[in-house]
């Protein structure tokens, strides 16, 4: 599905930050807006895929999109940057993920590679919040 209005919004940001690479973006540079952006984009998709007649190869590729883009907006939000952010978009992925047919989440190992992910870190995203970190002990005493 094309979103014409994506990247104009896209390019705004860019320019409103300096950018002069589109595209090129990395988290350490990136904007909340970026993020904000993807978010939108993934809903409106997935909007899209469940609407009434939506033909099923529409359905799966809306849905495939939508999980990149959401692939995307967390590697620009580090859960150690930002754990409100990081949450909002790993509970939408998994969502998404959850939605498809069970037979065909096998074909996505990339995905579910992802998802798992974004599982564990989601259990752990507390203690990194408050920046509790739980350190193995180690065989090394002091001296």
């Amino acid at each position: 599905m094309q979103f014409p209005a994506f990247d104009v919004a896209w390019q705004a940001i860019d320019a409103a930050a300096g950018q002069t690479v589109p595209e090129r973006i990395r988290y350490d540079s990136a904007s909340d807006d970026h993020v904000i952006l993807l978010l939108a984009k993934a809903e409106a998709q997935i909007g899209r895929s469940q609407a009434a007649n939506t033909p099923s190869e529409e359905v799966a590729s809306s849905r495939a999109e939508s999980l990149n883009d959401l692939f995307r907006a967390e590697r620009l939000t580090p859960p150690s940057f930002n754990p409100n952010r990081f949450r909002q978009i790993a509970d939408l992925y998994l969502t998404i993920f959850k939605l498809g047919p069970q037979d065909r989440q096998a074909a996505m190992i990339e995905e579910a590679r992802q998802a798992a992910y974004l599982q564990q870190i989601l259990a752990g995203l507390a203690q990194i919040k408050v920046g509790e970190p739980e350190l193995p002990q180690s065989s090394i005493s002091p001296r």
